[in-house]
């Protein structure tokens, strides 16, 4: 008979690749894999496992540390709450954000009437953007930011935290993959 002391540690070896860190994640109870084990079949446990291995979907971000939180002092607080999530800073850098860029990026609000202001704002002081790396990184990275209104925002976020107001909200994060794509070829065009 399998001791079942081991092969419970075989189990929770294989339950450690759920860690987000890592590109593969298993699900296979430990009633399922002690089920398989005693089925003594050694082919049918690695086709099972090899079943229940996936790639998980990477994705990139554009984030924006607007000039609120450069004059602030934040950069150094907001990064290190993406880096202790465990995304990867792939790109980084610090500009002075142009009119022609404001209009790029915020192309969608340009015809509003508050755009002028929008538009004094991020081209006021330079600001820090940054490609993020990482599982679902859009989706993850848009609860870690919050939504739009600071003085909305839950606390445990980055607006909920640090901003108190709708237009300096500290951060730009992308909203999909799409506008990722678009906004990352805009702020660095030679990286990829």
């Amino acid at each position: 008979m399998v001791n079942r002391f081991r092969l419970f540690v075989i189990w929770l070896s294989l339950s450690a690749l759920r860690s987000p860190t890592i590109r593969f994640s298993v699900s296979l109870s430990k009633q399922a894999f002690f089920d398989l084990v005693a089925k003594n079949n050694q082919k049918l446990i690695a086709d099972k496992i090899d079943n229940m291995i996936y790639e998980t979907k990477i994705e990139q971000s554009l984030i924006l540390l607007k000039p609120d939180a450069v004059q602030r002092k934040l950069v150094g607080e907001l990064i290190s709450r993406f880096e202790r999530k465990g995304l990867t800073i792939v790109a980084m850098k610090m500009l002075q954000m142009t009119s022609e860029m404001a209009k790029q990026h915020y192309r969608d609000l340009v015809d509003k009437n508050f755009f002028p202001q929008i538009e004094k704002y991020i081209t006021s002081e330079p600001l820090i953007a940054m490609i993020l790396e990482g599982s679902q990184a859009i989706s993850i990275i848009r609860q870690m930011v919050g939504p739009t209104d600071g003085a909305q925002a839950p606390a445990g976020t980055i607006r909920g935290d640090y901003a108190m107001s709708y237009r300096q909200n500290l951060i730009h994060a992308s909203d999909s993959s799409e506008s990722a794509q678009r906004e990352i070829n805009l702020f660095f065009p030679d990286q990829f």
